[in-house]
């Protein structure tokens, strides 16, 4: 579904765990948020996807392997990628969620709340990307 905003999302899911990149697919795709998902289980293939398909959003854990999804984040920051950032993390540390923004986030979530807070989250990023396309159109 594209909410009027202009196109359909891309959306990249990262997350070590496999059920937790399940239950977020299915969330997506039970809120017709979009139809365009992908998935890694870690940083590194989540780098790689990012810098390959380019999604319009990226939904990040903070702690995967081989690469962070904080150092994931810093790449898209300094390549000045499109891509925006949601983490969605177990991690309530102020301090690791300060360092989440400075690395480029849009949105921070625990993943306590996920279910209650993932799409409106989407939505939210959604519509920020939305006003830069029509920024950059006008």
């Amino acid at each position: 579904m594209n909410y009027g905003l202009g196109h359909r999302l891309s959306i990249l899911i990262a997350d070590d765990h496999h059920l937790v990149r399940q239950g977020i697919r299915s969330l997506i795709v039970q809120a017709e948020i979009s139809n365009a998902i992908f998935d890694a289980e870690n940083g590194e293939q989540a780098w790689r996807c990012i810098q390959s398909i380019q999604p319009d959003i990226a939904i990040l854990d903070i702690s995967m392997g081989k690469m962070s999804g904080l150092d994931v984040s810093h790449k898209i920051k300094q390549r000045d990628l499109n891509t925006k950032v949601i983490f969605l993390s177990m991690h309530e540390d102020i301090k690791i969620i300060n360092r989440a923004f400075a690395a480029g986030a849009h949105a921070y979530l625990p993943k306590r709340d996920a279910f209650n807070t993932l799409t409106q989250a989407i939505k939210q990023v959604h519509t920020l990307i939305y006003q830069k396309e029509t920024h950059l159109t006008h």
